[in-house]
């Protein structure tokens, strides 16, 4: 694993939830999202994994920032950032924001391949998962088939 700015690394050892969604969501997947995220954003004990590339999952970053939870965001490109976003620099400051780039990446855009192993990474890396929205027909439904059903929740 490369850390792709000093971030607080202290993050990758606690207890981590996942969050993904497809990127075609149900309007109760994005209720269910908003509301899950505004609950666990106040939870400072909590650490919430992600790539934060779908719509929904943008979504809800930028309600987890507003929080008190620790946040790890997991880039699927080749090269580290080299500056923090505006959105997320008093996250970041506070030590709730961690940037990881995989180890091996070979691409600066992501696709299907470099998304698929970042969420599989992320998988790996959560004790419990949480998902907005879940296409049967999508690039998650493999990945979640192999995850115990008591460490799921599916919110639309």
């Amino acid at each position: 694993m490369v850390w792709s700015l000093p971030g607080n690394e202290e993050l990758m050892g606690r207890e981590k939830i996942s969050f993904l969604s497809s990127r075609r969501v149900t309007p109760e997947g994005v209720l269910g999202a908003y509301g899950w995220a505004r609950k666990i954003r106040e939870d400072a004990s909590a650490c919430i994994i992600g790539g934060w590339q779908s719509g929904l999952e943008r979504d809800v970053l930028q309600l987890l920032l507003r929080g008190r939870c620790g946040i790890v965001l997991v880039e699927a490109k080749k090269h580290p950032r080299k500056t923090v976003p505006a959105l997320c620099r008093e996250a970041f400051q506070a030590g709730r924001l961690l940037y990881v780039t995989l180890p091996g990446e070979t691409t600066d855009r992501i696709g299907t391949a470099s998304a698929a192993r970042r969420n599989r990474y992320i998988l790996s890396h959560s004790s419990f998962h949480v998902f907005g929205t879940l296409s049967p027909d999508g690039l998650l439904a493999p990945l979640v088939s192999s995850l115990p059903s008591s460490t799921l929740l599916v919110l639309g």
